[in-house]
């Protein structure tokens, strides 16, 4: 039974990051229709009608706030059924003022900001796509002051890259300062889109400065008080890299705005994982199943932790 929908309700982003897995496959058209998202909604109901254990679902882009109406719109409908779901949005932070997030707040979806360092690392891997001498981090930190003003707290990602490892004892110095964020998730950099000639640091290099994070963190738990959660850090330390993604136990799927449903969004640029198109009747009947065949070819199972089966 799939329990994690990861909604890409537009192809459109005003950042151009250096990484974004997004590039090659962020849709034909833009943002994502009306008639694509009452296919989605229609096939959520259908996994979720005998079953009442909570699901999930993500809104991600693309930047989802340029085409916040349809969230609204989603939202919504999905919560006239009565069904156990959580809503969570995966934004950029450049577009969080006062109207979005009051909007964000009378819908109950939990928000998760993507700042991954410091502001002179952060605005190098996260500029804007057509306004290079202003600052994304700025206005960033601005969207979580106004998300704190409106008492609401939230988790934040980072992507792991040699220039993010190199400032982390910093930004966790500033994750602190802001104030009102709950968690941290760190992601292992994706040789996917832009990013397939980045350099990867190693993993003892990720494991050494994850682990001065930890210390860091400590460090201002004693004298503020706070405690911030480092997202899926356990199963990192505890089990390495080779895991298994959660969605290939048929657990979840990503659907990009024209429809096109995948694993996961990190393997969205390849055709070869693609599973058919949401608003296709033969889509809806097929069965999830785990034991996915191309399990043990696919690039992504070094670089991912948010899995829960070793690869046999």
């Amino acid at each position: 039974m799939v329990k994690t929908f990861i909604v890409a309700v537009t192809g459109r982003c005003n950042l151009s990051c250096r990484y974004c897995y997004a590039s090659k496959n962020t849709g034909k058209n833009g943002d994502m229709s009306w008639d694509t998202a009452e296919s989605i909604l229609e096939f959520i109901k259908e996994q979720n009608k005998d079953d009442s254990q909570m699901f999930l679902v993500q809104f991600t882009g693309g930047e989802p706030l340029l085409n916040l109406p349809l969230i609204e719109r989603f939202v919504q409908e999905l919560r006239k059924e009565g069904l156990s779901c959580i809503f969570q949005l995966q934004t950029n932070g450049t577009l969080l003022n006062r109207m979005n997030i009051s909007k964000l707040k009378d819908l109950d979806i939990g928000i998760g900001v993507s700042i991954d360092s410091i502001p002179e690392v952060n605005d190098i891997m996260r500029p804007y796509r057509n306004e290079m001498f202003h600052s994304s981090t700025v206005d960033v930190l601005k969207g979580i002051q106004l998300l704190k003003e409106a008492g609401i707290c939230i988790n934040v990602t980072s992507v792991l890259t040699e220039e993010s490892l190199s400032s982390i004892d910093k930004y966790i110095d500033l994750v602190y300062y802001l104030g009102n964020i709950r968690g941290i998730s760190f992601n292992v950099l994706r040789l996917t889109g832009s990013a397939f000639d980045m350099s990867v640091p190693t993993e003892e290099e990720i494991t050494l400065n994850i682990k001065a994070a930890i210390e860091r963190a400590e460090l201002h738990k004693k004298i503020t008080n706070r405690a911030i959660t480092f997202k899926f850090l356990e199963r990192l330390m505890n089990y390495g890299y080779k895991e298994e993604c959660r969605t290939f136990n048929g657990g979840g799927i990503f659907v990009n705005p024209d429809g096109e449903v995948y694993p996961c969004p990190s393997l969205s640029e390849k055709k070869y994982y693609y599973m058919g198109n949401i608003m296709n009747k033969d889509f809806k009947q097929k069965t999830f199943k785990g034991n996915c065949p191309y399990l043990k070819q696919c690039r992504m199972l070094e670089r991912l932790f948010a899995g829960y089966y070793k690869i046999k």
